[in-house]
């Protein structure tokens, strides 16, 4: 949600700085795949499939990620979920590779964005916000799967006075490191989004109150109406 929102956020600005950003991009040079992907994909044309396959890659995550979360509650529910463990039997290193292939190509399409985009986007200092976002999102997760990889490897081990197991000191080990960078994120989140970058609004409107910001920030209507869409015409594709 945070990074479909975060997406969003970027063709809103681009919408009120240059109208049809379709239409704008058309008439601007590809964006040239990274390598590897460069060897097997063409460059998507500008414009339109541009930010179609753009937004289609950061909306594959936020549909697979719930998707995974359910897959493990009901797998954890039969016992068969096994955290941690690389067994074939178990459902979480399909759920976790499911997690970072999606996670990767979202990745991959905002920093083709980023790429088509950063002077248009320069006044509003795109390369911190970016910085932020997939910092958050993705360092976490990659941390997790490297702390669980560790435990599985025998290399994080509880003491022999303890009634924790491998798993149990692996998670409280994420979490730890958790607690200590989102106080760094929150930091650099202050940089990356001041307030000032938001102060441009007509005076003569009152501000929105907390609750009419809330109300707007859990609306989840338009990620389901994009979702949808992306589906439907994906579908349609293979079709």
């Amino acid at each position: 949600f945070v990074i479909y929102n975060f997406f969003m956020y970027l063709v809103a600005y681009l919408e009120d700085e240059l109208g049809d950003v379709a239409a704008y991009y058309s008439t601007k040079e590809p964006v040239p795949h990274l390598w590897p992907v460069a060897r097997w994909l063409r460059p998507w044309r500008p414009g339109a499939e541009f930010f179609w396959q753009a937004k289609r890659g950061v909306l594959s995550y936020v549909i697979v990620r719930p998707l995974a979360t359910a897959v493990s509650v009901a797998a954890n529910a039969r016992g068969a979920y096994c955290e941690g463990e690389f067994r074939a039997a178990c459902a979480y290193p399909y759920v976790a590779l499911a997690n970072n292939c999606t996670q990767m190509w979202a990745l991959y399409c905002l920093v083709l964005v980023y790429q088509a985009t950063r002077r248009e986007l320069a006044p509003i200092r795109p390369l911190p916000k970016f910085v932020a976002i997939k910092a958050v999102v993705f360092f976490s997760f990659w941390q997790g799967v490297a702390i669980e990889l560790l435990a599985a490897a025998g290399l994080i081990a509880p003491a022999e006075t303890t009634t924790y197991d491998a798993d149990d000191v692996a998670a409280g080990l994420q979490s730890f490191l958790i607690c200590l960078e989102m106080f760094v994120a929150a930091i650099g989140h202050a940089y990356a989004f001041p307030p000032s970058d938001y102060a441009g609004a007509d005076a003569s409107y009152p501000p929105p109150s907390v609750l009419d910001n809330l109300r707007v920030m859990f609306d989840v209507r338009d990620v389901m109406t994009d979702v949808g869409g992306v589906v439907r015409e994906t579908l349609a594709e293979a079709g």
